[in-house]
């Protein structure tokens, strides 16, 4: 059946002019990519190389398989497909037809483990005497790629007054993430600042939109600039 999903990908059809389209696609292929230059599995490369030397202990795909239940909220009730509580394995119907491991979706990990791997990348690419990226590689990924959208490779970018998760008062270099069930983490290298979100709000459902409504994680981060703004303005004084 992967075979089927896989070959469903690969024979998906490429639009030729060039507006930007959300899509997993190259997220999947990704994971392919990477295998085959290195020759090991995904989770095997990732470990080794990243969460391991960074100190990240609980992070991991299937974290229902490879840590304790109680670590992980529930993620959605799924009447649709699964017929249960999907609590520890990815919610992603792509990623999870390919066994939970997928370059788009399946990791799972606390603020702790996220802090640290925000903190390398706002380092530059590196964390104490070791280096994972290229600080010009980081600062590639993390730019605008196109004038007409905000987003960078891989990562969101701040998008002030576009309806954007992040705050109004970000910088012009803040970088993030979000992710289907609320979560988001923004970087603002300009004021030194690591915001990390974590949620579950596809719980009880996916259709569960108060999270967007209400603004909230907006609205946390503002609060985070505004005391920023305040301490600015004491020590200017």
């Amino acid at each position: 059946y992967q075979d089927t999903v896989w070959e469903m990908v690969m024979s998906s059809p490429i639009k030729s002019d060039k507006k930007m389209r959300y899509s997993d696609l190259s997220m999947l292929v990704m994971r392919r990519v990477l295998e085959g230059a290195s020759g090991v599995s995904f989770e095997r490369y990732l470990d080794s190389v990243f969460y391991k030397p960074l100190g990240m202990e609980n992070t991991c795909f299937n974290p229902a398989i490879n840590l304790p239940k109680k670590t992980c909220a529930p993620t959605e009730m799924d009447n649709l497909w699964r017929h249960k509580k999907v609590e520890g394995y990815v919610h992603d119907q792509s990623a999870a037809v390919l066994g939970g491991v997928s370059g788009n979706a399946g990791l799972f990990s606390n603020v702790y483990d996220l802090a640290k791997l925000l903190l390398m990348v706002k380092n530059g690419g590196s964390q104490g005497d070791q280096t994972y990226f290229d600080q010009a590689t980081v600062e590639y990924f993390t730019k605008r790629q196109q004038s007409d959208n905000r987003r960078g490779l891989g990562w969101d970018k701040a998008d002030p007054g576009h309806g954007s998760s992040c705050s109004d008062r970000a910088s012009a270099l803040t970088y993030g993430h979000l992710g289907f069930t609320g979560i988001c983490v923004w970087v603002d290298p300009k004021y030194d600042l690591i915001y990390i979100f974590l949620s579950n709000r596809t719980w009880p459902d996916a259709e569960n939109k108060k999270l967007q409504q209400l603004n909230i994680r907006n609205r946390i981060l503002d609060k985070v600039y505004e005391s920023i703004h305040v301490w600015e303005k004491r020590e200017s004084v």
